[in-house]
């Protein structure tokens, strides 16, 4: 089985990036099927990769697999649920576009009787 990788940019003096760490440990301590990466951008080497992935911020996770072909790139510190979707899209286990949040069910409308009510 391939698995994906999932690279965490931080920095040093980020007051956003101890979060972001401590989610992705749980996330990479929860699942198997992706290698866990993080690149400090205040170092020499994470300074190059990061340069190659155009990165301007950090937290900032990439997130690449076999089962999407171009790397998937998120800014901020994430949720696990939003890791563990995108980790899901780069391994091929779901589409990009499902929807599944509740402003995604709110968009799509809510069904009062014969009527249905979009925001």
């Amino acid at each position: 089985m391939q698995k994906a990788k999932l690279m965490l940019f931080t920095s040093p003096t980020c007051p956003h990036c101890h979060s972001a760490r401590r989610i992705t440990g749980e996330l990479a301590s929860e699942r198997k099927d992706f290698d866990y990466v993080e690149h400090s951008t205040a170092s020499p080497q994470g300074g190059r990769i990061a340069k190659h992935f155009n990165i301007m911020s950090v937290p900032t996770t990439i997130i690449q697999g076999p089962g999407y072909l171009e790397p998937i790139g998120l800014v901020g510190t994430q949720t696990k649920q939003v890791l563990h979707k995108y980790l899901d899209v780069s391994l091929g286990l779901r589409d990009i576009d499902e929807r599944t949040g509740l402003m995604d069910r709110f968009r799509e409308g809510i069904k009062l009787g014969k009527l249905r009510l979009k925001i």
